[in-house]
């Protein structure tokens, strides 16, 4: 298909058959070469209810590196510990395509501006997904803006694509972008409802009562990690997860030190069937709490029968060493040079202050404990 661009930036979707596609979607919104710059317009009429009600949307003029998008859907983004009221710095959660059908920025339907509240380095979601990609796993894009909401500063946000359909597509092929998509998430009042294996019912499935979607799926996964024995597990499970690659995320999360990941908080994943395998496909999510101290004991059902197997905790071992001595040292160095060199900008406002102030305070350290992860 062939789509007509309005502006640069902004794509109101026109589409005739046998044309050849565009570039893939976010190349300039995830561009890693420049600070981004990011304006959000609330009309009064609408903000208590972006306040209060943070399952639904409101329209808002949103500006990005002066693209204007008017009726954009926004609503308010974060969880236990990172969500924020309006006059402090909410994250916010944008769908381009809401209100007007068809509107996209930069070819993306979703957008996601994280607050990086629980994050003093500005770094974590940065580093931890481009670790996963760098070892072959699926994981979300990033770049860095600068915000405004109704004029006031909230500065510096972590811009993250979404888990939604253009991560599906980006990953997976727009052919086979329709399988079920669960998000496991902490529960407070009590922890244990947040580890699929013991509580399928819990997770979130997307567009589950719109398209009357089953859960019998991660119901079967589930059931084959709760009751398989020792000897049945690698088997019983190959036919449900790519193993492989949960190996090398669970190996991935260990490293880095994400204890706020499902195997040691049972909190922040997605899983995804994949319709082309029929498998499931463990994605990281909130990777904002990254701390480079190795881990141990994990909480999540999953990653303990994993270490109580011997067959699979000897596989899980030769992951974790193959991923340390090949540590892409260079390619996250570079990138956190990359931030920093960004950042290194007229500051322009008080919060954007503090926020620069507290990247610098912070970015020789982490610097340090990347590069102490190769060994």
């Amino acid at each position: 298909m062939r789509c007509t661009a309005a502006l640069a930036l902004v794509v109101l979707v026109a589409c005739t058959d046998g044309g050849e596609p565009g570039p893939p979607p976010g190349q300039q919104v995830f561009a890693t070469d420049r600070l981004h710059v990011v304006s959000i317009e609330v009309a009064p009429a609408y903000l208590d209810s972006l306040e209060n009600d943070p399952a639904t949307r409101v329209p808002a003029v949103v500006t990005f590196d002066g693209e204007r998008l008017e009726q954009v859907g926004i609503r308010k983004k974060g969880g236990l510990g990172s969500v924020a009221p309006l006059s402090g710095k909410t994250g916010f959660s944008l769908k381009l395509n809401d209100l007007i059908p068809g509107q996209r920025l930069d070819g993306l339907k979703r957008l996601v501006l994280n607050n990086a509240q629980e994050d003093a380095t500005f770094l974590s979601e940065t580093i931890g997904y481009l670790a996963y990609r760098e070892a072959g796993q699926a994981a979300s894009l990033t770049s860095h803006a600068v915000v405004t909401f109704n004029g006031d500063d909230k500065g510096l946000f972590v811009v993250k694509e979404p888990i939604g359909d253009d991560f599906l597509e980006r990953n997976f092929g727009v052919a086979n972008d329709t399988g079920n998509v669960y998000e496991g998430y902490y529960h407070p009042e009590d922890q244990r409802l947040g580890d699929f294996v013991a509580h399928p019912e819990e997770l979130d499935l997307k567009d589950e009562v719109e398209d009357g979607r089953s859960r019998a799926d991660i119901e079967a996964l589930a059931a084959v990690i709760r009751d398989s024995t020792d000897a049945e597990l690698a088997t019983a499970l190959a036919a449900h997860l790519d193993l492989d690659r949960y190996l090398t995320g669970l190996a991935l999360d260990t490293i880095l030190g994400y204890w706020d990941s499902y195997a040691y908080f049972l909190n922040n994943y997605f899983l995804y069937h994949e319709p082309a395998s029929d498998r499931f496909i463990y994605l990281p999510h909130g990777m904002d709490q990254l701390q480079y101290v190795e881990l141990d004991q994990p909480m999540g059902v999953l990653a303990q029968r994993l270490r109580d197997q011997p067959d699979l905790n000897a596989r899980l071992d030769a992951r974790l060493s193959e991923l340390r001595a090949a540590w892409p040292v260079a390619a996250l160095i570079a990138r956190i040079d990359q931030v920093e060199a960004l950042l290194d900008v007229v500051p322009a406002g008080p919060r954007t202050d503090s926020d620069l102030d507290s990247f610098r305070s912070n970015v020789a350290d982490v610097r340090a404990a990347v590069i102490g992860l190769r060994r």
